[in-house]
């Protein structure tokens, strides 16, 4: 669970919290969020994006980006951030400064943005949110200033998104799943596989089933029967052995699957393998075809 020292994100304020080892945080604040990693490390991740976040960098987000910030498997991140909401700033930003961070809120290479931690305007930020005193007037001109040169144009501390090695979940699936063995993925985790691919849970089930064409369990399930296949001919192994060599829990589950599948019991399926009169030959047509 990620903890925060406020319940509440309210516009131009410091805040603190805490996103637990592996955990995440979803930036749901209306307007612009400047983000500091205080210590700790992780990553930004949305649909496409990748970026990794380390020790003093700094994030910056429009509101019209989804994505969360997960921490690493290693420890906790501590993040220091606080909100800009433009549309709370009347007075202070005339029609034609609205109309250009309305802009910069749908642009790719100033909606998120990344300042390494040795950047002018990561310092800066580092500065002011060390001073802590977010109700004082003077921090939260300094931060809408600090906001207005993030934001500026052809600004050297700011990373453009064209510049940055954005690699394709889906490809970053894929290239996982063709270096590794069927061996590797049966004993994969969904969560390990999250972490390999570095995006968010809800993504990978989707773009599992969009590569692979069927979900990451039912795979697993493919993989299982297929192993057990192999067992049930060229092994002695009680059939409860083999179910547990599978990867399944339990002997009625595996029974209960592999009917399902085949259509016969596993004990039935290895007298047929085993008969002298079936050929090497008929047994492969006889055995499913998986998906690859």
């Amino acid at each position: 669970m990620t903890t925060a020292k406020r319940l509440s994100h309210p516009h131009l304020i410091f805040n603190e919290l805490t996103v637990p080892a592996a955990g995440e945080w979803q930036p749901r604040l209306a307007g612009w969020s400047l983000i500091r990693v205080a210590s700790g490390a992780g990553y930004w991740l949305q649909a496409s994006a990748n970026l990794e976040l380390s020790n003093g960098t700094i994030l910056v987000l429009a509101d019209t980006l989804t994505g969360c910030i997960r921490s690493s498997r290693l420890g906790a991140m501590v993040l220091q951030f606080s909100r800009v909401d433009p549309a709370r700033l009347n007075g202070l930003i005339s029609l034609e400064g609205q109309r250009f961070l309305n802009a910069a809120a749908n642009h790719p290479d100033k909606s998120v943005q990344i300042l390494a931690p040795d950047a002018a305007l990561a310092v800066r930020l580092k500065e002011l949110y060390a001073d802590r005193r977010s109700d004082s007037l003077r921090f939260r001109l300094r931060l809408i200033e600090i906001f207005v040169d993030c934001l500026g144009a052809d600004q050297p501390d700011r990373i453009p998104m064209s510049l940055v090695s954005v690699a394709d979940a889906k490809e970053r699936l894929r290239e996982s799943l063709q270096q590794m063995p069927s061996e590797d993925l049966l004993e994969l985790t969904f969560d390990d596989l999250v972490q390999t691919v570095n995006c968010t849970p809800r993504h990978l089930t989707r773009i599992f089933r969009e590569v692979v064409g069927v979900s990451f369990r039912e795979k697993q399930a493919e993989l299982r029967l297929a192993r057990s296949l192999e067992l049930l001919i060229t092994s002695d192994a009680k059939v409860v052995d083999v179910a547990l060599q599978s990867g399944f829990q339990s002997l009625s589950l595996f029974n209960f699957m592999f009917k399902r599948r085949f259509r016969m019991s596993p004990s039935q399926w290895r007298e047929q393998g085993r008969r002298p009169e079936v050929s090497p030959s008929e047994r492969r047509r006889s055995a499913p075809v998986f998906a690859a």
